[in-house]
């Protein structure tokens, strides 16, 4: 979850306007491989949709795969990449991706969330579910409990994340989580400082699975005579369930395929698993994994192991997910429990230019 977008909904080959990898060749993953579902062209517009990793995803239950960073752009259950929005239609700032029921999309324009929608003739809407635009809400500003949804001002880019069983989009707003219905936001959440003398408390990370719990991390400004905030490790996941509980995310300390202590791991990025759980990347010295947290387990999905990566590149074929031979991407997304998407090269790591379906166990 997380960051910017735009579309018109037009068949784009991917290097100038219009691409099409589909057809009878490609395989798709069988449980425990990960297969590459789309290669970006360098310059295309689904390599500047999907290929770094300030973007974000998202993925529709019928098997779309949405990439946002300075365009909006689909791929296709057929593998064709179609252009939602340009980058003047996205705009300077925005984030988080969110797939409606409707199928619609969700995301953060500035300091207001839109909603994308196209006809059955390709005919596209953007219209605004909440915000005002005249300014954005400072950090130390009372924050109701609930809110007039055009006239809230939100403290930045509002960061959509998905929609609740009951029907309320949740969305995340700096130090607040809200949940917007019927033209209302109601607040199920607000970050508390550590300590007094502690600033600028914010979301980090962010999450929901298909139940409707939300997974966060954050962080926050430590003055110069104080340590600076630890990063936040996967101990450190903050849940919120649908009938409002707050509580810990709490794995197991362990887990088969990693030495270390899985909880004093990091949290690099995060994902709902289309179920009732949660998709993590972290790592350690040893190598990189996405770990799969469901239910008071924890199992590795897919693993890179660290060395030389001098000119990667995935094959065309699938292949074992826990023996990777490219660094796995950034950014995570899953619409259906079992099937999760990957993409977003991390910070300039060699391989990691593929848009990757993983089928978890």
């Amino acid at each position: 979850m997380r960051r910017r977008m735009a579309w018109i909904l037009v068949a784009v080959l991917v290097g100038t306007s219009g691409c099409h990898q589909g057809g009878g060749r490609w395989k798709a993953p069988a449980p425990g491989q990960a297969a590459v579902l789309l290669n970006p062209g360098q310059g295309s517009l689904a390599e500047r949709a999907f290929g770094d990793f300030t973007g974000t995803i998202a993925a529709g239950r019928d098997g779309s795969v949405y990439g946002l960073d300075q365009y909006l752009v689909r791929v296709t259950p057929d593998r064709r990449v179609q252009t939602v929005l340009y980058e003047d239609q996205v705009g300077q700032s925005y984030g988080g991706l969110a797939v409606l029921p409707d199928g619609s999309l969700a995301f953060g324009s500035g300091i207001v969330l839109k909603k994308v929608t196209v006809d059955q003739e390709g005919a596209v809407r953007v219209s605004v579910l909440a915000g005002a635009t005249d300014r954005s809400r400072t950090p130390a500003r009372a924050v109701p409990r609930t809110a007039n949804a055009a006239a809230h001002h939100f403290r930045g880019v509002p960061l959509p994340l998905g929609v609740r069983p009951d029907g309320s989009l949740v969305i995340g707003d700096g130090d607040v989580v809200w949940a917007l219905a019927k033209e209302r936001l109601t607040r199920l959440y607000r970050l508390r400082k550590p300590y007094r003398a502690a600033t600028n408390p914010r979301l980090v990370e962010t999450a929901m699975d298909a139940k409707g719990t939300v997974y966060l991390t954050t962080y926050y400004d430590a003055p110069k005579n104080r340590p600076a905030a630890p990063s936040p490790r996967i101990s450190d996941v903050i849940t919120i369930r649908a009938d409002g509980t707050v509580g810990r995310l709490a794995p197991p300390a362990r887990s088969a395929g990693i030495a270390g202590v899985l909880t004093s791991m990091p949290v690099d990025t995060m994902a709902g698993d289309g179920a009732d759980g949660l998709y993590i990347l972290t790592g350690d010295d040893h190598a990189t994994y996405v770990v799969h947290v469901h239910a008071g387990t924890a199992e590795v999905v897919a693993r890179h192991v660290n060395g030389n990566r001098s000119g990667c590149r995935m094959p065309s074929h699938p292949v074992d997910a826990m023996n990777l031979p490219c660094d796995l991407p950034w950014n995570m997304a899953a619409s259906r429990p079992g099937s999760l998407v990957m993409a977003g090269n991390g910070g300039g790591r060699e391989g990691t230019d593929s848009i990757l379906q993983i089928a978890a166990k």
